[in-house]
């Protein structure tokens, strides 16, 4: 399977598993507040179930999901720690997508950018997703050649995507 190939089962596998993640995961309730988006937790439920979902494709045995790998004291990396990668560990080869999550009210929007340009231009991984929930983001940020913006509005099948 090529790269290529490989990155558009994984982007369908991504928005299938974003289908997937419940209210709960969703905005975190609060006690005696209003329910509020949580980066974290949308993202740990995420990984929780692209990684169910990844055991069931063999034609991606191999490649491995990774949440916040920290790429710091490597000589040909900066001080990145991407919220996902979807790569083969220990090779260059089959850097595969590179996925920056953030909430709808666009906290650090611009260095997400800047991580997936660097993972995709310089330390060679095919492409990046661009993953926002809770909403569209008021400005759409400019995404990098191979990358795209999913949008997940609210928990179930609700998305709109920018595609590569």
């Amino acid at each position: 399977m090529t790269n290529k190939e490989s990155f558009a089962a994984f982007s369908e596998i991504l928005v299938a598993a974003c289908a997937q993640i419940g209210p709960e995961f969703f905005a975190l309730n609060q006690a005696n507040k209003e329910s509020k988006y949580r980066e974290r937790v949308y993202a740990y439920e995420l990984y929780h179930i692209l990684r169910s979902n990844l055991r069931l494709r063999p034609e991606l045995k191999g490649l491995v999901l990774n949440g916040e790998v920290d790429k710091a004291g490597r000589k040909d990396f900066s001080d990145e720690k991407p919220d996902l990668l979807f790569h083969s560990p220990g090779s260059m080869d089959s850097n595969i997508a590179i996925v920056e999550i953030k909430t709808c009210f666009g906290s650090k929007i611009d260095e997400a950018v800047d991580n997936l340009a660097k993972f995709t231009t310089n330390y060679g991984y095919f492409g990046g997703v661009l993953l926002v929930f809770g909403g569209q983001l008021k400005k759409r940020p400019i995404t990098p050649d191979r990358c795209h913006l999913i949008y997940h509005l609210k928990a179930g099948d609700h998305f709109l995507i920018d595609p590569v």
